[in-house]
């Protein structure tokens, strides 16, 4: 392969990770999203069923069910907003296209860095696949799971309270 065409190959390769990582920092922000779009509304309905319940001093098995699937949805989604430490590290080689390793040195060394890539086609290319797989493997991975364990929990949680209050909608605890 002469020059021309090694140069030609690795433009491909670096716009391939370039588009993979952007595909991914676009995954966790959608997966931030939802959870704040779906926290926001559980903390919204657990307030209006808990100022309900402080008025008129009574609760129905309906909403002791909707009140623990929207705890624990609640704290599923701060979960997805911020995963626990153990989720998100485990000592992975960053890269310096991922913003953490800007953050954690001086700005000349950092320039020393981007100008030690340039011309070094093989070097973009590890980089970005770096990157690419440290946000997928510790922003996104983790999310997903949890996003994906949240939403049959609430789903449920929702059924279940239905049936509990046509069930037994008329009967309520006093207190």
């Amino acid at each position: 392969m002469n020059e021309k065409e090694q140069y030609y190959r690795n433009s491909e390769i670096i716009n391939m990770l370039r588009d993979a990582l952007r595909i991914q920092q676009g995954k966790k922000a959608s997966y931030e999203t939802r959870a704040s779009v779906i926290l926001g509304i559980c903390i919204t309905l657990l307030m209006c069923m808990m100022q309900y319940v402080y008025t008129q001093r009574e609760i129905s098995v309906s909403l002791i069910i909707f009140g623990l699937t929207f705890i624990i949805t609640i704290i599923l989604s701060l979960f997805i907003l911020q995963p626990l430490r153990r989720l998100r590290k485990e000592n992975q080689e960053e890269g310096i296209i991922y913003g953490h390793q800007i953050y954690r040195i001086k700005r000349d060394e950092y320039y020393k860095k981007v100008f030690e890539l340039v011309g070094n086609s093989d070097k973009i290319i590890k980089e970005y696949a770096k990157g690419t797989y440290n946000i997928t493997k510790y922003a996104v991975s983790p999310r997903k799971k949890i996003f994906r364990l949240m939403v049959p929990i609430l789903i449920f949680g929702l059924i279940m309270g239905i049936i509990a209050f046509c069930a037994w909608g008329s009967y309520l605890i006093t207190f």
